[in-house]
């Protein structure tokens, strides 16, 4: 008999570590079934593609390689107040657990999916190995975990839930033990996994309080009350520890809440309000903007966990002792918080994500505290939505499995040549692509591991100029930073193209994108024109480039990708070394003045020492312009002209300033217009003498020549010269003058009457007139202007064919 009962016996606790063993291989068989029955495709097609997976899997991948000296991972170039922190609004934990792992064994793009069943598998283990459930128990454990659809949803993926939903699972079997053992090491450990937990997802640290409430040997009103302050407390502890490490969000309705609070508590309860309501609009299927009905199914039955659950945990567990109400402390501080935040501060159709790994941790705790009769009607609430499960998963199937290979190869091959990890960049923004967000998935997949990718969600929330060095935008976001940046055009990829921000502080990486052995025949040219290297080189041109410096990108291109000759080669060779001294002119006022007056005194205050123009900028010179540079030697000395033969087909001029003529001294060379303003004129003006110039003439039509007209002045005497430069600072327009109501309204009377006392009411003394203007007005205004007006003798000016005089009201 005893040989019959130990055999039986032993049979038993057999085919209950058999059944364990099938449990714990549940997420292994499940997960190869949905990938190649239900999805009918291989393990290694998965890719991260939605951009938390992508953000995520980039990190892991940076981490491996970089360690902390990666990229940012930002939105919208918010970093983490822990300066040293450049990862994403979800912290630094999972990325960095997750890239310890990458640094020993790789990180293909399906390795994430290994280690979130592989985390399920052993937190299994570990819950069957220390709560020792019954057949029963184990069964039901079995059929949660095969009707548990984030779990189905999240294995094959890039996301964080399937560790959450494993914490979930470690802290059920932990809390299990905890109510029949008080031993110091398990709630150290527990204490360790709630403080690590609660750095990945702050939402875990509410079991602070219920740690401290199970270590209660005699668990009193006063003593929970006592151990939920402490517990809170320590919860602020880890909920500031995240805040500090993680990114912020700008765009989201937690952030407009708290920015809208400290000034406005109606409004700040308005907006809350509006989020209640849209979350309980799309709860009841009001409101299914965000997605199909899975999602509001989902949403449904995750809530109606949570209601069974709550309205069951008043029942004491018959096991433990009168007033201890441990487990329910146990559902409260699991459930409710994270409900309420995910209800009252959060979008519902993502906050069931968050919801669900607590959700799984109250289940298996009923199951073990053998309350079956709540989790049967979860399990049943979930069967009755099967039919519904292919919308509830294939939004996440079809961004991992269904995807286009052709546009990463093609992001990849665009884009490899200029977005290249550097170990010794001065700072991790150096390392960073800003990427809009309509783009920001699996395109980025082979990214180089390091290079941090910062999400551009919302333009008007970036703070200009943008800090990383390179960005890829869709057409919208490119058009809308032009406006404020410049951006230099790299390459062209589906959806984005790519660009070199020349705001960011980063260094240029010149010559982009060529081969190797491309490269290193470029090393060892000697260029025909030896620029100094402190010298800058302003390129300017329109044509089938954005700017002029993208010029780089399709000559390197074209050098590695086609069979070039010999002299065409070094043409683009001498090309690429004077876009080496490209340079973007820091202060844009001084740029808009050289753009005004062509000077190469102001060329040189912009900060550029060369000109490169081809020749449809030329083309659109004015006459005077065009001379300016091209013919006149003393101003601009030309270099060398280079045609770039396969490319374009255009040709490019190279020019040094050689001169020293700005605006500010009307173009005269420095030393002549010192001498200028030492001089005494013979005509000599008041300092605050206006010349009035009511003329449509020359003179005012070409107000660009009058203000550089130290250039034009030709073989004119240095005497004549500074006399009339002494008159043309004093003459101004009717619109140009600033005056006062008084004044304006007598210049406005001078207009019809051209009476000598109205023009000096107006503050004004003198004209400048030509012949052809005066014949022009009616005789009565004719008359009173050679008769009330003094011709000033001995000054005239010829001016592109008309004569103009200086001519003096008589008092």
């Amino acid at each position: 008999m005893l040989s019959a009962a130990t055999g039986k016996g032993t049979t038993r606790a057999a085919s209950s570590w058999l059944l364990y063993l099938l449990i714990a291989s549940l997420p292994v068989l499940l997960t190869v079934g949905i990938v190649t029955l239900y999805l009918d495709t291989s393990l290694s097609r998965l890719v991260p593609g939605t951009p938390d997976e992508i953000r995520y899997y980039l990190q892991i991948e940076g981490t491996a390689r970089a360690g902390l000296d990666t990229g940012y991972f930002t939105i919208e170039e918010y970093a983490a107040p822990v300066s040293f922190l450049r990862y994403g609004p979800h912290g630094p934990i999972f990325p960095l657990l997750y890239g310890g792992i990458a640094a020993l064994v790789g990180w293909p793009p399906y390795a994430a999916m290994a280690v979130n069943v592989g985390v399920w598998v052993l937190a299994l283990a570990v819950l069957l190995l220390t709560a020792r459930p019954d057949r029963t128990q184990t069964l039901l454990i079995g059929a949660v975990i095969l009707t548990f659809y984030p779990a189905l949803i999240f294995w094959p993926s890039n996301m964080q839930e399937s560790l959450h939903e494993a914490i979930g699972i470690l802290l059920a079997a932990g809390f299990y033990r905890l109510l029949r053992d008080h031993g110091a090491r398990l709630r150290i450990a527990l204490f360790g996994l709630i403080l690590l937990a609660s750095l990945i997802r702050y939402t875990w640290a509410f079991f602070f309080p219920v740690l401290l409430i199970f270590s209660l040997s005699r668990p009193t009103p006063r003593r929970i009350v006592m151990a939920t302050i402490q517990g809170l407390a320590l919860a602020a502890v880890a909920f500031a520890a995240f805040t500090l490490s993680a990114s912020p969000v700008k765009h989201n309705f937690i952030s407009e809440f708290l920015d809208v609070l400290p000034d406005s508590l109606s409004r700040a309860l308005d907006l809350l309000g509006d989020n209640l309501s849209r979350n309980a609009r799309f709860l009841t299927g009001g409101d299914s903007g965000f997605g199909s009905a899975g999602w509001v199914v989902l949403a449904m039955m995750v809530f109606a966990v949570l209601i069974v659950v709550v309205a069951l945990v008043r029942t004491r567990h018959a096991s433990l002792p009168p007033g201890d109400w441990r487990d329910a402390a146990f559902h409260a501080f699991n459930l409710l918080p994270v409900t309420l935040l995910a209800f009252v501060l959060y979008d519902i159709w993502q906050g069931y994500r968050t919801v669900s790994a607590h959700v799984l941790a109250s289940l298996l705790l009923l199951i073990l505290t053998r309350r079956f009769r709540p989790v049967g009607a979860v399990v049943l609430v979930s069967l009755a939505c099967l039919p519904l499960f292919p919308k509830l998963s294939d939004a996440y199937y079809d961004a991992n499995f269904h995807y286009a290979e052709s546009e990463i190869d093609a992001v990849a091959a665009t884009t490899g040549p200029f977005l290249r990890y550097d170990p010794g960049a001065p700072d991790g923004w150096c390392n960073t692509v800003l990427v809009s967000v309509s783009s920001y998935n699996y395109r980025l997949l082979r990214l180089d591991p390091g290079l941090g990718a910062a999400m551009l969600y919302d333009v008007d929330a970036l703070t200009l100029p943008p800090r990383s060095k390179f960005l890829l935008l869709n057409r919208d976001d490119a058009r809308a930073l032009h406006e404020s940046i410049p951006l230099d055009y790299l390459a062209d990829t589906p959806g984005a193209r790519l660009y070199y921000n020349p705001m960011s502080g980063c260094a240029a990486d010149f010559p982009q994108g060529l081969a190797p052995d491309v490269a290193a025949a470029y090393s060892s040219f000697t260029p025909q024109v030896e620029i100094p290297a402190e010298a800058g080189v302003l390129v300017i041109a329109p044509g089938s480039h954005e700017s002029f410096e993208a010029l780089a990108t399709p000559a390197s291109r074209y050098l590695t990708s086609a069979q070039v000759e010999a002299p065409v080669r070094d043409t683009l060779f001498e090309l690429l070394a004077l876009l080496e001294h490209g340079v973007t002119p820091g202060d844009p006022s001084a740029l808009a003045a050289w753009q005004a007056s062509k000077l190469p005194g102001d060329l040189q205050a912009a900060g550029a020492d060369y000109l490169l123009v081809n020749r449809a900028w030329l083309d659109t010179l004015s006459d005077v312009e065009a001379q300016l540079i091209v013919g006149n030697p003393q101003m601009y000395e030309p270099i060398v002209t280079l045609t770039l033969t396969g490319l374009s087909e255009d040709t490019y001029a190279l020019y040094r300033a050689s001169g020293t003529a700005t605006r500010a001294t009307f173009g005269l060379p420095a030393e002549l217009y010192e001498a200028y303003r030492a001089s005494t004129p013979e005509i000599a003006l008041p300092p605050d003498a206006i010349v009035l110039n009511p003329t449509r003439g020359m003179l005012t039509q070409r107000a660009d020549v009058v203000a550089v007209y130290g250039v034009y002045a030709g073989g004119m005497p240095d005497e004549a010269l500074f006399q009339t430069l002494h008159i043309l600072e004093h003459v101004a327009t009717p619109g140009a003058l600033h005056l006062d109501d008084d004044q304006r309204a007598a210049l406005d009377r001078w207009q019809s009457t051209r009476d000598p006392a109205d023009l000096q009411a107006a503050g004004i003394d003198y004209l400048i007139a030509d012949d052809g203007w005066i014949d022009s007005l009616p005789d009565d205004q004719q008359q009173a202007l050679r008769t009330a007006y003094a011709r000033v003798p001995g000054w005239s000016l010829d001016f592109y064919y008309e004569t103009y005089a200086l001519y003096r009201a008589r008092p």
